[in-house]
């Protein structure tokens, strides 16, 4: 049989920010929060023929690094998102420059 690379999941995501059931988070996450627990209902291979080869050119300057500080995406800036995130959220604080 051969194995598959690339599957598609039906997965159920589950709310545990209440702290059941949550392992600790992964050290490899830097400036996580929480995570996200899923539940996989259904794994199955895809169709070859909608397969594209992906190559990763480079890397997000978004992507949390540990000891580098993250850069505040300039979507959080805008008005529309300014008003919902959390109060100690770093786009609340004014841009550095």
């Amino acid at each position: 049989m051969k194995v598959h690379d690339r599957v598609q999941r039906r997965a159920e995501a589950l709310d545990q920010r209440d702290g059941t059931g949550v392992a600790a988070l992964d050290p490899a996450w830097p400036e996580a929060q929480f995570a996200v627990v899923v539940k996989v209902l259904k794994v199955f291979p895809n169709c070859r023929r909608y397969i594209h080869n992906r190559a990763l050119a480079a890397r997000s300057a978004s992507v949390r690094r540990a000891g580098v500080e993250t850069p505040v995406p300039g979507w959080k800036r805008m008005d529309w998102a300014v008003a919902v995130l959390p109060s100690a959220d770093a786009a609340r604080s004014p841009p550095r420059g």
